[in-house]
């Protein structure tokens, strides 16, 4: 089950491991979207299988990058 998160969400609540469309929903951002930076580089996620898997640190440090 894919739990859906929104900018209201608070970095500390959310798990420790999302699916490109829940980062999508927490980052205000098209699926599409997240995984075009996923396969340039700007965000960080490791693959099973056929989907891809983003730490919560990989987006904080993707935010933290994309501020400066």
């Amino acid at each position: 089950m894919i739990m859906m998160f929104t900018r209201e969400t608070r970095y500390e609540d959310l798990p420790d491991v999302m699916t490109a469309q829940e980062c999508a929903g927490y980052l205000s951002l098209d699926v599409h979207t997240v995984r075009m930076y996923i396969r340039e580089g700007r965000l960080r996620a490791a693959k099973c299988g056929r989907h891809y898997r983003v730490r919560r640190e990989w987006v904080r440090d993707y935010l933290t990058k994309e501020s400066r």
